[in-house]
């Protein structure tokens, strides 16, 4: 239980891509102080504390995320009315099973935020979170991410690249062309995130931009045709020195993001007529001034 919210981080879905789940057994003593004051704790024993927090946040003997949720939602919602911003600003928790989302408005102005659990392996950048890689998802399984990591090598590009990088308008215009796309986020991200690790920095300064968006574009359909992308994370020995991994996941062969396409060649079909609606989709926001 030791970090359960030591990572509370904002990720896509798409970012818990391995395909392991970990459960927990349930231990106390480290969460228990998150929300009772400390006469509290004083007056009730351990033993009961042990049972109240099995049935608030636990299936059996195991850490329940949709619980988890539940319960940490609630906290948001008492802890808000404490805050002075409370005042100005109007707290509407949002439907999620495995998250905490809400939405924050004053007048006109409103944003939305959510977060999302996690649980540290160890002291490295790797976390069991509590967003479902799939539908059927038991509510006791956490599955590993490595979304945490990626944020981190994305800060370390901004620290060594040029101050007019393009690598961050490149994402953000791809991210706008996937509505009605059937590929995937974390796909495209991947994609830009080995380009980073394989064209030097100075060649993605603003004048780049057109002829780094043709590598992207090139890449991804060259991943598609061959029905193999790596995962960047996972068995990549290039790795900045302060991402840091476990042992298991340093030494690993990479796993291949599009295996699903080898046995299913109506899949990659589909695929590769998303990644046409994808050109397409880009050349029309370009025209339009974007």
């Amino acid at each position: 239980m030791q970090g359960l919210f030591e990572a509370i981080t904002v990720a896509h879905p798409s970012s818990f891509t391995t395909m392991r789940n970990y459960i927990f057994p349930f231990h106390c003593d480290t969460l228990y102080p998150l929300f009772l004051e400390e006469n509290l704790q004083k007056a009730i024993s351990a033993e009961c504390r042990s049972i109240l927090l099995l049935h608030t946040l636990c299936t059996g003997s195991y850490l329940d995320v949709q619980k988890t949720a539940q319960w940490f939602c609630g906290f948001v919602r008492v802890a808000w009315l404490l805050l002075p911003q409370s005042r100005h600003w109007r707290l509407t928790l949002l439907p999620s099973s495995r998250s905490c989302r809400f939405q924050l408005s004053k007048g006109q102005e409103s944003f939305n935020a959510e977060m999302i659990f996690g649980v540290r392996r160890g002291d490295s950048d790797i976390f069991a979170g509590s967003l479902a890689t799939e539908a059927g998802t038991p509510s006791t399984a956490w599955p590993e991410t490595c979304a945490v990591a990626e944020a981190k090598f994305f800060r370390h590009i901004s620290r060594q690249a040029p101050q007019d990088s393009c690598h961050c308008k490149c994402l953000q215009l791809l991210s706008h062309s996937l509505p009605g796309v059937g590929l995937s986020s974390y796909t495209l991200k991947t994609v830009l995130m080995h380009l980073l690790s394989t064209v030097p920095l100075t060649r993605w300064r603003r004048r780049d931009f057109p002829w780094r968006m043709m590598d992207i574009l090139k890449l991804l359909r060259c991943s598609l045709e061959t029905k193999a992308l790596q995962h960047f994370v996972i068995g990549n020995e290039r790795l900045p020195e302060e991402i840091r991994l476990p042992s298991d996941l340093r030494l690993a062969e990479p796993p291949n993001l599009l295996q699903h396409l080898a046995s299913d060649p109506d899949a990659q079909e589909k695929a590769l007529q998303d990644y046409f609606g994808l050109v397409l989709g880009l050349r029309q926001l370009l025209l339009s001034g974007h």
